[in-house]
């Protein structure tokens, strides 16, 4: 009886190690499809955000972007910015690619990876800063007013090459120097105020939005 009753546990105990074993694997399999479907979505945006050519035939041209070759470490490429670099802005994202203000109204795309450029678009006023969100797929432009047209941020959706917010600067005097992204939060600095608005905001745009202003300054 003893034996059997041993014989009994031992099975038992077989059992749950063997469920235990099973859960662990399935728990594992999970796992691993997670960091793949991960891997494949986070390559499906890299692909997405590339410059696509707007050359004939495609492929770069120096009209923008020279390489160079290095003799430091710290430098990769040489990048022509207009008449005077420090006035136009340029940033890069997690995926390398950069965005840069050319000949005053224009933003081009680069990408180190495929070597292509392209011309995001024509703006009607000077850009002077561009700003990536964490997520490298949303391209904040800013920079100086036009008589000929409202003053505004235009936040552009890179992987569907499309502006998906205007966000209005109310006094058309100001010149957006800087941009800074903070999750979903676009904070902007002006010559006499740091705006900030919420992307998910319905009422921030062009039309409807009120003085968002913070941080007056003292004159």
């Amino acid at each position: 009886e003893e034996e059997i009753k041993q014989k009994v546990e031992e099975e038992i105990k077989r059992k749950e190690e063997e469920e235990i074993k099973r859960q662990k694997d399935e728990e594992m399999r999970r796992k691993k499809e997670e960091e793949t479907k991960q891997k494949e979505e986070e390559e499906k945006v890299r692909s997405s955000v590339q410059p696509r050519s707007n050359t004939p035939g495609g492929g770069t041209s120096s009209a923008v972007f020279t390489p160079i070759t290095c003799t430091e470490s710290i430098c990769k490429y040489m990048v022509k910015a207009g008449g005077c670099c420090y006035r136009y802005g340029l940033d890069i994202n997690k995926y390398n690619v950069l965005a840069v203000a050319y000949d005053q109204y224009s933003v081009y795309l680069y990408s180190e990876a495929n070597k292509t450029e392209e011309k995001l678009c024509t703006c009607q006023y000077y850009v002077y800063c561009l700003a990536w969100n964490q997520q490298g797929t949303l391209l904040a432009i800013g920079g100086g007013h036009n008589s000929n047209t409202n003053n505004t941020i235009q936040v552009w959706d890179i992987p569907n090459r499309k502006i998906t917010k205007r966000l209005k600067i109310n006094d058309i005097n100001q010149t957006c120097y800087c941009l800074d992204w903070k999750g979903d939060t676009i904070t902007a600095g002006t010559d006499q105020y740091i705006y900030q608005w919420n992307i998910n905001d319905q009422d921030n745009d062009q039309d409807t939005q009120g003085n968002k202003t913070l941080l007056p300054r003292n004159t």
